[in-house]
């Protein structure tokens, strides 16, 4: 038997991405850590413009916001390094981004990279492989896959 398909419409509210990855970074540091901190959390993001914030105060940055957020909620966590840059593709990622990544070590990250590789004209192929290498490279360092929380733009799934 066949089930109808329902058509979805997903309006997001202001600030909607923002919760949403907040309750997932959230849950991923209770679980690391149980509810007792013995050491400082580190959170790292990776990406481009989306990333850095391009054009608005550092403060008003997503991962700044996210940082702000978590310690409100009771969760203390210090902001890695911020290497992402605007204009950004995945193989600037790897090339920049990953190094600095390795060095610091952090215990959560999340990742927004992609709609550069897309404007640029990098063939989905190109994009799936330099991506692959970047979770690959990202699960090596993380303590658990499930802190690390993902976007890419666009889906060349």
């Amino acid at each position: 038997m066949r089930h109808p398909v329902k058509k979805c419409t997903f309006v997001p509210q202001k600030n909607t991405v923002t919760r949403v990855v907040i309750s997932l970074i959230s849950l991923m540091l209770v679980s690391y850590c149980g509810f007792s901190q013995k050491k400082q959390l580190v959170y790292m993001p990776l990406g481009d413009s989306y990333t850095i914030g391009e054009g608005v105060p550092e403060n008003d940055r997503f991962p700044n916001q996210l940082v702000k957020q978590l310690k409100k909620n009771g969760i203390t966590v210090h902001l890695g390094p911020n290497p992402s840059r605007t204009g950004w593709t995945t193989e600037d990622l790897i090339k920049n981004e990953l190094p600095i990544f390795r060095e610091t070590k952090p215990h959560s990250a999340t990742l927004l990279i992609g709609v550069n590789d897309w404007v640029k004209g990098v063939s989905p192929e190109l994009f799936r492989n330099n991506f692959s290498y970047i979770l690959t490279e990202l699960l090596k360092v993380l303590p658990a896959k499930e802190n690390l929380v993902v976007v890419t733009i666009p889906d060349f799934s």
